[in-house]
C-alpha cells in the first residue's frame, strides 16, 4: 500500500483474506515518520518488506547528525522490521531536503550529504546475495551492529555505527566465517566521508576496532577488496 507512515496497516485488509493474499508478494511502505516497528503478518506469511521511500522534506541538513539519524533507522528497519529493501526518496534533485546529492540549478553546483554517505555505509558494501546473519545488534550503549555475508563464499561487511560523543572500542568475534587475515575499515564521520583506513589484523577469529565518536565505519575482508573506490 505504501503509505506515508510507517507500517503494515493498510495491508492487514488484502493479507487477511486468504485469496486476495496470494496475489502479493512485497508490502511495501514509507517512513516518513522514522517509526520502526515489526510487521508481524506480513512475516507470518512470508511476504517481502519494503521500506520504499524516506527523506528529509523542507530544509538541507549536512551534519553527521543527519547522517547517523538515517544510519540507525537503516540499522533498525533491518533488524526490527527485517526488511528486504531499502529506498531513499531521491539520489540528486534540487529541492531542499529531499535528495542525498543537492542540484543547484542556479549556480550548476550539487552538495553531497553526510546521509549519502552513511546510507553508502550499507549500500555500498552489503553487495547483491548478502544475507543477514546474527550479530549482536547493540554490544554496548549507544553502539549498533549488523552483519552480513555472501552465502557462497569468503566476503561478508560489518556495519557499525557508534552515536556516542566518545571514541568506543569493540571487540569482533568472527564464527562461522573463513577467517581473513585482516579487515579493512571504511568510515564515515564529521570529517570523513567513507574514508579507507589501515587494515586491521585478525587473530584467532576476533579483531578489534576503536570505533570514532559520531561514526559509520563498515569492515570487509582485506583479501577481497572494494571495486572502484569512491571518489566524492
Amino acid at each position: 500500500p505504501e503509505t506515508m507512515n510507517f507500517g503494515e496497516d493498510y495491508a492487514l485488509a488484502t493479507l487477511n483474506d486468504a485469496e486476495a493474499s496470494q496475489g502479493v508478494d512485497i508490502i511495501g511502505t514509507h517512513a516518513y515518520d522514522f517509526k520502526v516497528k515489526p510487521f508481524p503478518v506480513a512475516k507470518s506469511q512470508n511476504k517481502a518488506i519494503w521500506q520504499t521511500e524516506v527523506s528529509n522534506i523542507g530544509f538541507n541538513d549536512g551534519s553527521i547528525d543527519d547522517g547517523l539519524k538515517y544510519a540507525k533507522l537503516l540499522h533498525d528497519h533491518l533488524t526490527v522490521t527485517e526488511v528486504n529493501a531499502w529506498l531513499f526518496w531521491w539520489l540528486a534533485a534540487y529541492k531542499p531536503g529531499e535528495a542525498l546529492i543537492h542540484i543547484d540549478p542556479a549556480l550548476q553546483t550539487f552538495t553531497t550529504f553526510k546521509r549519502l554517505y552513511t546510507i553508502g555505509n550499507y549500500s555500498r558494501f552489503v553487495r547483491p546475495g548478502y544475507v543477514r546473519i546474527d550479530a549482536n545488534p547493540h554490544p554496548v550503549a549507544g553502539v549498533m551492529v549488523t552483519a552480513f555475508k555472501d552465502p557462497t563464499g569468503g566476503k561478508f561487511a560489518l556495519v557499525a555505527i557508534n552515536s556516542n560523543e566518545q571514541e568506543q572500542e569493540i571487540k569482533f568475534v568472527l564464527e562461522k566465517f573463513p577467517e581473513p587475515e585482516a579487515v579493512i575499515p571504511y568510515r564515515t564521520s564529521d570529517r570523513e566521508n567513507l574514508v579507507k583506513l589501515p587494515p586491521l589484523p585478525v587473530v584467532n577469529g576476533e579483531f578489534t576496532a576503536k570505533l570514532k565518536g559520531k561514526s559509520v565505519t563498515t569492515f570487509i575482508p582485506a583479501a577481497y577488496g572494494l571495486p572502484g573506490e569512491l571518489s566524492l
